[in-house]
């Protein structure tokens, strides 16, 4: 074999090694072109839900057969120039035998690599297509599999084969999954305190819902069968806000949502509506959930360009009970594009001593024995000008008529404030819409979320 094919094998050793091993660099962004014979790499288009990894071992795969098809493209592009060489240079014998050699080189080395690679796949695909595991499931390891039938034996006393499943596959047919194979979560007997694990099924590759996706939970020990999904995602279960396409919190579910902003999809085309909803709260007080829904989207002065659902709460580690979506002032079901997601201390003492109220002419102070875990407020001008003490300044309101409250004073305490203002038309021409905040807010008539006719028809109280 000549030196320059030499010098090809070296480089092509090299980007086998070292390529791998770069994968979080080459994950950000970047398309890969699907491969016959390599895993798909791509967590793409926009999959919904979980971080969408792939493994180290995926990489190497990959870049084993993308090296395998570069070199035999280079070996078929240096024959076609020693072909051209040959004709340019028909005079020249030493410039048609190195051609000539060129060419065999090039043909044999071709030849060696198609062989390597079929005899490597025909004694183990795993050579090839490596997976973690090794095919036995390591008793002390805590994990998430998947899992065959084989023929029971010492190392597969149980009849099943494991390999370390990834947390997403975008095209199960494509990666060959095994026929009936299973996602299998295991915990070793010695397991405290084992996390919930939930997986999406979808019936459509790249995480798309055809109509019979879904989402299920496992627990220690248990599996779920994955061969008829077209693709899924797994990862660990957490406190927060899940959604649900159907109204009874089955089927396909989205990711869980933490923050305020856009509700989480359900799958990549982003396309199903929201139907109801679970708050799941975990065992420490940083940890209970509370979400106030909207129609609209939220802005960068966390008002919202809808109208808003009240506010639902779970105080107790767990699940909270399906919610479905309310009636809107239209009568239609709420049909929410974003959501206010907050934490709620049921330690209240230990969020702040309270919040003052003030109109021109009166104040009220709020302790935090008054708000407790939470303090709902229907019309709070009137409120305001019923329990508010004056301050000898002003003039006294008269809610009926205008804004009474212009200001809520939080300081350095930890409250969630909530307030929804609507315009006096008559369903379903209603204008409704809310605003959250955390910190002092001046409130003035005809801006903000009082512009468009709108006044005050409640205020929500939630220490954090």
């Amino acid at each position: 074999m000549n030196k320059k094919f030499a010098h090809l094998l070296l480089i092509f050793t090299f980007t086998l090694l070292i390529v791998p091993s770069l994968h979080p660099v080459l994950a950000n962004e970047v398309f890969y072109p699907r491969l016959l014979g390599a895993p798909d790499i791509n967590c793409a288009p926009s999959p919904p839900g979980p971080t969408c990894t792939i493994s180290v071992a995926d990489y190497a795969a990959y870049f084993f057969v993308l090296a395998i098809y570069l070199a035999g493209i280079i070996g078929v592009v240096s024959i076609a120039f020693a072909g051209v060489t040959i004709l340019i240079n028909a005079g020249s014998p030493s410039a048609v035998g190195a051609a000539r050699e060129r060419i065999i080189g090039s043909i044999l080395g071709i030849v060696i690599l198609m062989c390597s690679f079929i005899i490597l796949r025909t004694i183990n695909p795993d050579l090839i297509t490596p997976k973690t595991g090794g095919g036995i499931l390591d008793s002390t390891v805590y994990g998430v599999y998947l899992r065959w039938s084989t023929t029971p034996s010492i190392d597969h006393p149980d009849g099943y084969l494991y390999n370390t499943a990834p947390v997403a596959m975008p095209n199960t047919a494509q990666a060959e999954i095994q026929i009936g194979a299973q996602l299998y979560y295991y915990c070793p007997p010695t397991t405290t305190n084992p996390k919930t694990l939930l997986v999406w099924l979808y019936d459509g590759s790249d995480y798309q819902d055809g109509g019979n996706s879904g989402t299920a939970e496992l627990h220690c020990n248990q599996a779920i069968v994955v061969d008829q999904a077209a693709s899924y995602q797994w990862k660990w279960k957490e406190a927060g806000v899940y959604f649900y396409a159907t109204n009874d919190c089955t089927g396909i579910s989205s990711d869980v949502q933490k923050v305020d902003g856009p509700i989480q999809p359900f799958d990549a085309a982003d396309s199903i509506p929201v139907g109801s909803m679970k708050i799941v709260s975990g065992a420490t007080a940083d940890s209970k959930y509370g979400v106030v829904l909207t129609e609209g989207n939220i802005d960068e002065n966390s008002i919202a360009s809808g109208e808003c659902s009240q506010p639902y709460v779970n105080l107790t580690q767990g699940d909270s009970e399906c919610i479905p979506m309310p009636n809107g002032s239209n009568g239609n079901t709420f049909s929410p594009l974003a959501a206010y997601v907050f934490n709620v201390n049921p330690n209240y003492r230990t969020s702040g001593n309270g919040l003052w109220l003030y109109s021109d002419a009166k104040s009220l102070f709020l302790s935090s024995n008054n708000i407790g875990t939470e303090l709902p407020i229907e019309n709070p001008d009137a409120f305001l000008d019923k329990w508010g003490e004056n301050n000898g300044s002003g003039t006294t309101c008269d809610p009926t008529q205008q804004l009474c409250l212009n200001e809520i004073r939080i300081g350095n305490n930890n409250y969630n404030v909530f307030l929804y203002a609507e315009n006096d038309a008559e369903a379903p021409n209603v204008d409704a819409t809310c605003q959250a905040f955390n910190v002092d807010q001046t409130i003035q008539d005809g801006t903000d979320i009082l512009s468009n006719g709108r006044h005050l028809i409640e205020m929500d109280v939630f220490p954090y």
